[in-house]
């Protein structure tokens, strides 16, 4: 049919297209097609030629800034100035209302809120601008402002890393302190308890006997061994064991006095 495409490339091409892979990818473009309610009838002279058609038929000047909504309806009219879609001409009968009574001032419109955001009644896309062509973004269109983005030095950013590297290195001490201090209460707690029943103790740590200094060789020798433990006693249960402590003072002066 074409002298400029070779047998080859001819041949390449169809088996391409009837690959799987291309035709997931049809089948998916022809989803998308089908959720597009409103097909315009530009062709191939786009929404510009909708302006310059405007300007030559002297409903807009040249230099006149259209509105979207009017190009949006206009590109969905046939030759004959006509909606042939109930639904389309449904909406272009909006679509002129609200046109309408921006005019008198009944209503305001300002950035994505326009007539034609009103009229078809659903969001604006992220990428794209409807009803005034390709290649145009939201943010040029609409004039909204970049949201600006902060500038961070190296410095910053080494002076960051060096206050989270002290600050967890803060938290691992902390965390380090806290297990020593369970672990001597769980100790104390142990060797309370073998005080009080006279078990033998399994902890391995010793209890602090305080060094008592003797007034004489015969004082230091006369010292009952339950006094001795009743001083053990007393220092390791330094919190909650009032009634313990008390008890153990009582049988401990009764035998000094023996």
């Amino acid at each position: 049919m074409y002298d400029f495409i070779e047998l080859l490339d001819w041949q390449s091409f169809v088996i391409s297209r009837l690959s799987e892979n291309w035709q997931e990818i049809h089948q998916l473009q022809k989803e998308r097609r089908n959720k597009c309610k409103y097909h315009h009838r530009t062709g191939r002279k786009g929404y510009v030629g909708v302006v310059e058609e405007l300007v030559n038929k002297k409903i807009v000047t040249k230099d006149e800034e259209v509105d979207r909504a009017l190009l949006w309806k206009v590109a969905r009219e046939d030759k004959n100035g006509k909606i042939v879609d109930e639904e389309v001409a449904e909406l272009a009968g909006t679509i002129e209302k609200l046109l309408k009574e921006k005019e008198e001032g009944l209503i305001t419109v300002s950035g994505y809120n326009d007539v034609l955001a009103m009229a078809l009644g659903t969001l604006e896309h992220a990428g794209r601008v409807r009803g005034v062509g390709g290649f145009v973004k939201p943010s040029a269109f609409f004039n909204i402002p970049r949201k600006k983005r902060e500038c961070v030095s190296k410095g910053m950013l080494k002076e960051r890393d060096v206050l989270l590297q002290e600050t967890k290195k803060m938290m691992e001490e902390q965390q380090k302190k806290h297990e020593a201090a369970q672990e001597l209460l769980q100790q104390q707690i142990e060797m309370l308890k073998v005080a009080i029943s006279g078990q033998p103790c399994n902890v391995s740590t010793s209890v602090h006997i305080p060094n008592i200094s003797p007034m004489s060789e015969k004082a230091s020798t006369n010292i009952p061994s339950n006094f001795v433990e009743f001083a053990a006693v007393k220092e390791v249960c330094e919190d909650g064991c009032d009634d313990v402590v008390e008890q153990t003072e009582v049988e401990a002066n009764k035998v000094m006095f023996i």
